[in-house]
């Protein structure tokens, strides 16, 4: 009879960046509420006292997002797994051309998500090993950061909003990953991945404006 393989959880740790695939229509001009207690509706600039809100700024240069984590992966089956963890996320938003001259800001966001999902080995090799994954993410918004700079000339001031996150951002995401083995316990392994990003009501940011993200992630991989 042929050996048993025993099947052996998996620890993953990664580093990913995304990019958004397409804009499907969100404005994002939700996002702008959290930010007008501080701000003053009623006191649009010109004036030096005045700030802007990121509804105001006409050009949007959203940066890749980044995040790193870990992923505990858990056989369920002969090919099938079960996986979860936790990942943090960077956002940031380069923001200019407001009306006004000499106005621009930026808009930084801190996440920490816990995925829920499946992954099935396709395909392997001696060495290598291609498989899909795909499930579900929440994240809860940690942090968020607003900087405005203003250039009077002489002097460029800056006012700046750090506020909490409220609500919940919800994503479902899907890859198709390829590892290779450097020893029975180690792999390095790159997946693509496309995600979908809900309206969740949350602040400006990449994913309000182009929810659907493509990105890459690559890390390593322990089984134990």
């Amino acid at each position: 009879l042929p050996e048993r393989k025993h099947r052996k959880p998996m620890l993953l740790a990664s580093v990913g960046s995304g990019m958004a695939g397409s804009d499907l229509g969100l404005s994002g001009h939700q996002s702008e509420a959290m930010y007008e207690s501080f701000i003053g509706a009623g006191n649009r600039p010109l004036r030096a006292a005045a700030a802007l809100a990121p509804a105001d700024f006409k050009n949007r240069d959203y940066q890749p997002a980044l995040s790193a984590g870990l992923k505990l992966r858990l056989p369920v089956s002969d090919g099938w797994s079960v996986e979860t963890g936790l990942q943090y996320s960077y956002l940031q938003t380069k923001l200019s051309d407001a009306g006004w001259s000499g106005y621009w800001a930026d808009l930084q966001l801190h996440y920490l998500g816990v995925p829920v999902g499946f992954a099935a080995t396709l395909a392997r090799s001696s060495n290598w090993e291609l498989y899909w994954s795909g499930g579900a993410m929440v994240e809860k918004g940690l942090h968020s950061l607003y900087r405005e700079y203003r250039d009077w000339g002489t002097a460029v001031f800056t006012t700046t909003a750090s506020s909490r996150v409220d609500g919940w951002q919800w994503s479902v995401y899907t890859s198709l990953g390829a590892g290779y083995h450097l020893d029975k316990h180690l792999m390095l392994y790159f997946d693509p991945q496309l995600a979908y990003f809900f309206d969740n009501e949350q602040p400006l940011s990449i994913r309000t404006g182009m929810p659907l993200m493509v990105g890459l992630s690559a890390g390593l991989r322990v089984a134990f």
